[in-house]
């Protein structure tokens, strides 16, 4: 019944609702450090920033966690700001909690989060653009920042083609914003580069990818599981709400689909090249633009909220019980 009501708070309109994330992420955190589901790692890699900071410190676990809070507040934000649903609502931030939860980045600081927090970051900048409007400074920004993301975890760089993609389902081809995306993707790899060469840091092979092969095929099956039931449930009213969008939201579902699709790749590249799972947890940026649709209009789905509760017990019960078959 609790958890019911929790549901309830973030299903409506009620931005304090906001508040009790912080709670959340710090209960995952006591339990993270009581039981040591999640160990830190040694050597932890910053991409070409090299070995910043130890995981074994409680900065790390805190500037993590601080990193998701961030995260999923924005992710909100941008949910309700540009009217992907007709009322406001703040699933979006507990549903992005929830799952990250499973993943080492929730707890511990590497490249990776912070890669992730900037290309949050990034995609705030790329969903205010609009058609008829000056955009130099807009894509400047955006590609300023997914750049600054691929130095913290380099196998983003594959994301250019798909950031121009981006930027061109909203906006017309303009040479001269091309240019600027151009610009600002290059210059944090340039100022990069040379604080690599000053200080001496040789990325290896393994090191292209600063995430962590800590997440099992267990959790990977019990999420996928998860998530598509949720697209099943949600899919008839998501349809319903692209039928009846503005030219311009559709657009941003069209950026969105791109960059799930992005994401899904990245997965599959760096799994089938480095042996990794957790860049994974990127596919649930675009996932908190659709997921929500599942839990109902203006009345709460109940089989949702069981399914929400499915993975609140998952998140939980793997400190105690973690999946081995």
């Amino acid at each position: 019944m609790y958890l019911r009501f929790v549901v309830r708070i973030f299903f409506g309109n009620r931005s304090y609702a906001l508040l009790m994330l912080p709670l959340l992420i710090a209960g995952y955190a006591a339990l993270n450090l009581w039981k040591g589901h999640h160990e830190p790692h040694v050597g932890v890699s910053f991409g070409f920033w090299g070995h910043l900071l130890s995981q074994s410190t409680y900065l790390s676990q805190f500037l993590a966690g601080g990193l998701i809070l961030v995260n999923g507040i924005v992710l909100n934000t941008l949910f309700n700001r540009n009217g992907f649903m007709e009322s406001n609502n703040f699933l979006p931030a507990l549903l992005y909690v929830s799952f990250l939860s499973i993943f080492h980045s929730f707890y511990y600081l590497d490249g990776f989060s912070i890669a992730q927090s900037l290309l949050i970051i990034g995609l705030y900048q790329l969903l205010k653009l609009n058609q008829n409007e000056d955009a130099r400074r807009i894509v400047f920004n955006a590609a300023f920042i997914i750049g600054v993301a691929c130095t913290f975890y380099p196998v983003l760089l594959v994301i250019i083609p798909f950031l121009f993609w981006m930027i061109w389902v909203i906006r017309p081809f303009i040479f001269r914003e091309s240019t600027l995306i151009v610009v600002g993707f290059v210059i944090p790899l340039i100022f990069a580069g040379v604080y690599g060469t000053v200080y001496n840091i040789h990325l290896s092979g393994p090191e292209l990818s600063s995430t962590s092969s800590e997440l099992w095929l267990e959790d990977v099956t019990v999420l996928g599981g998860i998530v598509l039931f949720m697209i099943v449930l949600g899919i008839g009213r998501f349809l319903l709400k692209l039928k009846q969008s503005s030219i311009r939201l559709k657009k941003l579902f069209r950026v969105i689909i791109i960059l799930a699709n992005f994401s899904l790749l990245l997965t599959i590249f760096e799994y089938f090249v480095f042996h990794k799972k957790e860049a994974l947890s990127l596919v649930f940026i675009p996932m908190m633009f659709f997921l929500p649709y599942s839990f109902g209009y203006k009345k709460q789905r109940g089989v949702t909220t069981a399914v929400f509760y499915l993975l609140f017990l998952f998140s939980v019960g793997k400190f105690f019980y973690p999946l081995a078959f």
